[in-house]
């Protein structure tokens, strides 16, 4: 097989930027709102660069064409992927007491399929839980991998590549891959909001944008753009606007980072200015080793966030951490098995690489198997109180069974009734509790309150949905049926409670954006039971911590995010505090409970996720039993409720 170099020094730049553009977006999401586009640039420049490269190729058969086709992937792919899998799953077992789900995705970067895990996860990529996963990032590597399954097929069966190519063969290929891209195009932008994992993680919400770059490729060639004016440098001035866009406008600025990046390819070989700007030598360096950059910094992060912390105190080091295991990556690993000659034929590289993936995947399946032997495992659950108390009655997870999320864990015949714990005093009043994952998190002070009081308790939770919903969600439906299940029970003396995350996770402290419409809600739902003598108890806004995982308050590291400013959140906590209090006055029979000051007190100028010397929440703002249980006295204070 005979074949031309493909290579533009100018994409090196771009990946350059790509690359820094990811980083800084992880180290901080403030910094570059948008910053997590830059893998968008990579699926583009990857869709552009594999076509030249596949059109340049001279080859004798199918079999030929497919061959050196994924010989060529395996070096350039394969060597940095299995010592970076290696050596993280080493790492975050040591660091991380709870690391079985980041080496199951490990596992699955090996072979492709990392993406497909984390949609099963449902794994939200934006949620701060997905940064304590070391190989959330390989998601991306799993869309490529999959794009490369289909794409030589469609190549080679519409363009007659190997084949003496004519006009007529190019146009159907053309027509076809524009009409997958249009159709992966519309699902990408018809699931944004109803299937937000399926339209992060799999491939045909993502086939456009590779398909995008293709597309590119074929039309320079076609006709090269030579007069292209300033063209190229608003281009440039647009994907760096869309590095600033906030997360909320992820499709349109998705969509203009895409546009931007096509534009790109096919005119900066005609723009000098910018041209020389992204062939600078350390713009080239960071190119040519943007691929293993990606893949350490993300690992160099998630260790940290159980060791050292992530803060403007930590970073150069990270980021010298990641500068040198990505250079030493490429320089001893990747760039000699790619340019080497061990292996001379595209047969023994693959037998080679499967094999070599099959034993890289015994690591991460070692330690995942014997991961209770974890150096750090059992001191960290020591001093980590559990999440919830089992069920009553069945002794059942909580979590399994009463915190729903529309999907894996549904409403069954008998989830009411298993979540229901009745009152301990034959006719005795019953707290039902409703709302999203924070009602959940007060299970235990619910469950104190019941053997304090002898009243009954119903704790259902739905993930991502308050109560009463007033935005659709996947489980709103689920707790509309349940309320209207368990409603006809209500009786004179029972009470109502309803407890929501308020604020938003991550940047700035801001309320989110359904309160105004939920707190009116939640006083009409008041006035509706104020007839039935049933009386309504809103529960106040908590702390939202910075720190990604509470382990490491814990372990004494990231003092600033695990201490931070009560003046911090002041502003958002008396905003909604304010509109509760407000609310309340239209409804004689609604009362606001404020858990803010047990771990704010006024008396104090931090926050503190610590109660007397033990952690009382387990991840950013959601409470372990330890600190649910601190609330049982001013609950009850709060409502005049006196132990039976």
């Amino acid at each position: 097989m005979r074949y031309e170099s493909s290579y533009r020094a100018d994409i090196d730049g771009w990946r350059a930027i790509a690359v820094i553009a990811v980083i800084v977006h992880h180290f901080d999401k403030t910094w570059l709102p948008g910053g997590y586009l830059g893998v968008d640039v990579f699926f583009v420049i990857s869709g552009f660069v594999i076509t030249m490269s596949l059109l340049n190729r001279k080859a004798d058969g199918f079999g030929s064409f497919l061959s050196d086709f994924y010989a060529r992937r395996m070096r350039r792919l394969m060597p940095a992927l299995v010592t970076c899998v290696v050596a993280t799953s080493i790492a975050i077992w040591f660091a991380d007491p709870a690391s079985r789900q980041s080496l199951s995705t490990g596992i699955g970067a090996l072979f492709g399929v990392s993406n497909i895990l984390l949609a099963n996860q449902d794994a939200d990529y934006f949620s701060p839980s997905t940064e304590l996963n070391a190989f959330t990032h390989t998601w991306s590597l799993g869309v490529e991998e999959q794009f490369y399954l289909v794409y030589p097929l469609l190549l080679w069966g519409f363009a007659k590549v190997g084949a003496k190519r004519d006009a007529a063969s190019m146009r159907r290929f053309v027509i076809i891959l524009s009409a997958m891209m249009a159709v992966s195009g519309v699902v990408f932008v018809a699931t944004a909001k109803s299937y937000p994992v399926f339209n992060y993680y799999h491939l045909p919400a993502r086939f456009w944008e590779l398909a995008a770059g293709a597309l590119t490729l074929l039309a320079s060639q076609r006709q090269p753009f030579t007069r292209v004016g300033p063209l190229p440098l608003g281009a440039a001035a647009l994907l760096g606007f869309t590095f600033f866009l906030p997360i909320e406008q992820r499709v349109a600025a998705t969509l203009l980072a895409v546009a931007a990046t096509t534009v790109l390819l096919a005119t900066t070989p005609s723009s000098r200015a910018l041209n020389a700007a992204l062939t600078y030598p350390p713009m080239r360096f960071l190119g040519r080793i943007s691929y293993p950059l990606y893949l350490w910094h993300w690992s160099v992060l998630a260790v940290s966030r159980f060791t050292i912390g992530v803060s403007i105190a930590t970073l150069p080091f990270q980021l010298a951490l990641m500068l040198a295991l990505a250079w030493a990556t490429y320089r001893f690993i990747e760039a000699p098995v790619r340019h080497g000659a061990l292996f001379p034929t595209n047969r023994r590289i693959l037998v080679a690489s499967l094999c070599l993936l099959l034993a890289s995947a015994l690591v991460p399946i070692t330690l995942r198997l014997h991961e209770q032997l974890g150096p750090f495992r059992s001191a960290a659950f020591d001093v980590v109180p559990a999440s919830f108390l089992p069920v009553v009655g069945s002794g059942a997870s909580f979590e399994d069974v009463c915190l729903l999320d529309g999907k894996k864990r549904v409403r069954k015949p008998d989830t009411v009734e298993r979540c229901t714990a009745p009152p301990l005093t034959p006719g005795g009043n019953t707290i039902w509790a409703f709302g999203d994952s924070h009602i959940g998190h007060l299970q235990p002070m619910l469950y104190a309150v019941r053997e304090q009081t002898g009243m009954g308790v119903h704790v259902i939770a739905m993930a991502n949905t308050p109560f009463p919903s007033v935005v659709e969600s996947v489980t709103s439906p689920e707790g509309q049926r349940t309320f209207a299940a368990v409603s006809p029970r209500f009786k004179p003396g029972d009470i109502v409670l309803l407890a929501r995350f308020y604020l938003e996770r991550g940047g700035p402290q801001r309320v989110q954006t359904d309160v105004p419409a939920w707190i009116p809600a939640a006083a009409d739902l008041a006035r509706q039971l104020e007839s039935r003598g049933v009386r309504v108890v809103v529960v106040g806004p908590l702390p939202v911590f910075r720190y990604a995982s509470v382990l490491s308050c814990a372990r004494g590291m990231m003092a600033a995010a695990c201490t931070p400013t009560r003046d911090s959140m002041m502003g958002v906590v008396n905003d909604v505090t304010t509109r509760l209090e407000a609310a309340a006055q239209g409804a004689p029979n609604m009362t606001l409970f404020e858990p803010f000051n047990l771990f704010c007190p006024p008396s104090a100028t931090i926050c503190t996720p610590f109660q007397e010397g033990q952690l009382a929440f387990r991840d950013q703002d959601h409470m372990n039993v330890f600190g649910s249980t601190r609330l049982v006295r001013p609950f009850m204070e709060r409502l005049g409720l006196t132990p039976r």
